[in-house]
């Protein structure tokens, strides 16, 4: 009762599925660097637009080894591996590429001409511009809104930009960001100027799509400016301003499609038409369109979208590194799957398992100890059939009363007297039943104790061998997982995969 009402449910019991979690130190190096400024000039073509579109309006992911918010510079293990286990991760030191605005209020001041404004940056540039009024088709209905991004570099497409002779090159890199409701002539202006950086991070990103993990990114140190000789921002800023690329030369089908946005603004009712950067801006904002006349919600979707399309162009930017870069440590972290004991349950298991020792081993030194008269093993119905077949006097006893029901049966024979006998034969010994006497027949004398004499027999599961070979295989068992517990906790749960769980892992 005990092995198969309590030992064997329990055995289900013990084993469960858990995770390890794996660390190992690793060296890590640089696979790509930024490319020389004519490089990236020639990298800085339309199909980064086409990227950050897919970013904002597709939801599509961020390149490889970016955020919304930083680039980083390409790594990767020393000795890399082709299968990447469950949840691995690199964590290593890396060098993160971002971008700032700055802005300031411009001076605005109406001209002689109906809806021109000169924009002044208060450092020796100014512009004349007339920002737009209507909508696309000229007769829509609803309120208007004017919203746009005027950069400094000319181009034969656009209606707005910067440069002109009262506006000097200290401005190239400087934008005009622009907001109005033309119904009322309010407007907000201002003007910003980007800023590029470096710094040092530690970042832990998946080893599956190489992409960091949100909100691992720390830094190291202080952020250094990327210089103009590292990165060709004058480049990168013609390519978001004009929406084409600064360097006209023969490139793929794709690479060369200017890409219009104003279909997916039409819900939007922004004034037409609109310059390369306003799509991008107001994509994925947290504000509407009217929000946008105040100068920190405008300043905050125009640096949101500097910042990600600076991240989607840094990786048409990167050439392979210098082989001989330095390697640094690093740290891979990836989760195994097996199968682990439950402690409670296997202790359980394990006094039952010694409960169960016991008593056999105790039933066994009873059945040693207890006499038998038993010639032959009585759990056999041949033995017993041989029994009543020699037993003639029993046979007479009860031929009489074989068609007699049970309750009958039991009164006709109640108080009979029946003995067991050895009978010695030229056959050998036999076992016989030999008729006493009934309840009238009070002459007949009481059977004596202990006429029978023999050898005791057993059931062949109750000998010794079978006894031993069973308490030992219990002892055994308990043994076992004692060994697998302790490996399990001198191994901090490493002994898991190697020796209990499943082989290899779950994907």
């Amino acid at each position: 009762m005990l092995v198969f009402w309590a030992v064997t449910p329990l055995q289900s019991a013990i084993f469960g599925t858990q995770f390890v979690s794996v660390a190992q130190q690793v060296l890590i190096s640089d696979i790509a660097q930024l490319g020389t400024l004519a490089q990236q000039s020639d990298a800085l073509d339309e199909l980064i637009l086409h990227t950050a579109y897919g970013i904002t309006w597709l939801k599509q992911p961020f390149p490889a080894f970016t955020t919304a918010t930083h680039a980083l510079i390409p790594f990767q293990l020393q000795e890399a591996e082709t299968t990447v286990l469950p949840g691995e991760t690199w964590t290593s030191s890396a060098t993160a590429l971002s971008t700032e605005l700055k802005c300031w209020p411009a001076t605005v001041t109406p001209t002689a001409i109906t809806d021109t404004f000169d924009f002044d940056n208060g450092q020796g540039c100014k512009a004349t511009l007339e920002p737009s009024t209507h909508g696309r088709f000229g007769n829509e209905t609803g309120e208007i809104h004017t919203v746009l991004y005027i950069g400094y570099h000319e181009d034969a497409q656009l209606d707005w930009f910067l440069e002109n002779p009262n506006c000097s090159r200290q401005a190239l890199h400087q934008f005009l960001a622009i907001w109005m409701a033309p119904s009322t002539k309010e407007m907000t202006a201002l003007f910003c100027e980007p800023s590029y950086w470096k710094q040092s991070v530690t970042v832990t990103i998946s080893a599956d799509d190489r992409r960091p993990i949100e909100n691992s990114l720390v830094p190291l140190g202080q952020p250094e400016t990327l210089s103009q000789s590292d990165f060709n921002s004058t480049a990168f800023e013609y390519l978001i301003g004009t929406g084409v690329s600064p360097k006209l030369m023969r490139r793929e089908y794709p690479a060369d499609r200017r890409i219009e946005q104003y279909p997916t603004l039409s819900d939007l009712s922004l004034a037409y038409p609109i310059t390369n950067m306003v799509g991008f801006a107001v994509g994925d904002m947290n504000y509407s369109i009217s929000d946008l006349g105040d100068a920190t919600a405008l300043q905050t979707v125009f640096s949101s979208a500097h910042k990600k399309l600076f991240s989607a162009s840094i990786p048409s930017l990167l050439v392979s590194a210098n082989p001989s870069s330095p390697a640094r440590p690093g740290t891979v972290r990836y989760t195994l799957y097996g199968v682990v004991v439950n402690r409670p349950i296997a202790m359980t298991v394990e006094i039952l398992l010694l409960v169960i020792a016991l008593l056999v081993a105790a039933i066994l030194h009873l059945c040693q100890r207890t006499r038998s008269l038993l010639t032959s093993d009585p759990g056999r119905k041949g033995a017993t059939l041989a029994v009543l077949g020699d037993s003639d006097g029993l046979l007479r006893d009860f031929a009489p009363r074989d068609r007699l029901n049970d309750e009958i049966l039991r009164k006709s024979v109640q108080g009979n007297r029946y003995k067991l006998v050895k009978t010695a034969t030229i056959h050998g010994e036999r076992l016989h039943i030999e008729y006493l006497h009934s309840p009238g027949s009070s002459n007949t004398p009481e059977p004596e104790r202990d006429t029978v004499s023999g050898r005791p027999v057993q059931p062949a599961a109750l000998n010794h061998l079978s006894g031993f070979t069973f308490v030992i295989t219990l002892l055994a068992g308990m043994i076992v997982v004692l060994y697998l517990k302790r490996q399990e906790e001198a191994l901090n749960g490493s002994f898991i995969p190697r020796i209990m769980i499943i082989a290899g892992y779950v994907n």
